[in-house]
């Protein structure tokens, strides 16, 4: 087996490997989802992209959320509806694994598409 045959077969690994992870987590998610309030933090910039940040509270524990978006602004105003409340989509077996829907805002939203 020379060189190039193995950098392949272990690329190969290593792209199995992450569908395997990505498959895995997005069905948790579906078998498990689960739903609550959650709260937008923070709307920030890296790399020249938009991200916000949300918190929410499941059985008395704080999680953190983030999510890519295009620039917007709520209907008051306000940029990237810092501090509005919005519906938090969870898995039950793992809070970490979230997602927030933004109501009538979802358009900005970059939308991760799920395996599952």
């Amino acid at each position: 087996m020379n060189k190039d045959s193995l950098g392949i077969i272990v690329l190969l690994f290593i792209i199995g490997g992450i569908l395997f992870y990505t498959h895995q987590r997005d069905k948790d998610f579906i078998e498990n989802l689960s739903y609550t309030k959650g709260k937008i933090t923070d709307y920030y910039n890296v790399g020249g992209k938009k991200y916000i940040q949300y918190t929410f509270y499941v059985k008395g524990k704080k999680y953190i959320g983030r999510s890519r978006v295009s620039v917007f602004k709520c209907s008051d105003g306000t940029e990237g509806c810092v501090g509005k409340v919005f519906k938090i989509l969870y898995s039950s077996k793992n809070p970490d694994n979230n997602d927030i829907f933004l109501n009538q805002y979802q358009k900005y939203k970059f939308i991760r598409t799920r395996l599952y």
